[in-house]
């Protein structure tokens, strides 16, 4: 399987954006939406997909989901044309 390669987005601060982001969560939502972003790398888009892990919003633009109780973790990211 080709391996995923990731650019990341800083704000006017120079901080990762993702990061920040996972900073907000509690604990175990953080681990929770670490391990899903893991389970993309290692399982692929495609059955991410058919998981609902990820839904496409556009073209090339997609976002993450992670529920977890009554909540649902979303990020936004963009797929490079292949």
């Amino acid at each position: 399987m080709k391996k995923i390669e990731v650019d990341r987005m800083t704000d006017n601060q120079g901080n990762d954006t993702f990061d920040v982001f996972l900073a907000t969560l509690p604990d175990k939502e953080h681990d929770k939406f670490v391990a899903r972003v893991s389970e993309i790398e290692e399982q692929g888009l495609q059955v991410a997909t058919r998981m609902k892990w990820i839904k496409k919003l556009d073209n090339n633009l997609y976002e993450i989901r992670c529920p977890f109780s009554s909540n649902i973790q979303k990020a936004i990211y963009f797929q490079k044309g292949q």
